[in-house]
């Protein structure tokens, strides 16, 4: 088989996903978790992924240096306890950080 082939289609997978833009709708809510059970970069993006993939999940930043993961979501749509649960469902436990004080 042509190695060409499954690059091409790998291409053309990401430029169709990246065409079809943002959701529908607007984040009301910017949450930060502290995450355990992350054990390299790759499920740093594993979790962000599944944290996109929901619905109601407008952006997700997961960093695995700091143990983190930053999600914007619409309350209409997903719960605090729904976000918190799609982390579980991957496999990851969380704990929520409270916002810095204003200064």
């Amino acid at each position: 088989m042509n190695r060409r082939i499954p690059l091409l289609l790998a291409t053309l997978l990401l430029a169709s996903t990246a065409l079809a833009g943002p959701k529908p709708g607007k984040a009301n809510a910017t949450q930060r978790f502290s995450i355990e059970g992350m054990s390299c970069g790759g499920c740093a993006a594993g979790l962000q992924f599944e944290l996109e993939e929901a619905k109601g999940i407008f952006k997700a930043e997961v960093v695995f240096d700091r143990k983190l993961a930053v999600v914007m979501f619409d309350t209409n749509v997903i719960t605090l306890a729904g976000v918190t649960n799609v982390i579980k469902q991957a496999g990851f436990k969380s704990r929520m950080i409270k916002p810095d004080p204003p200064k």
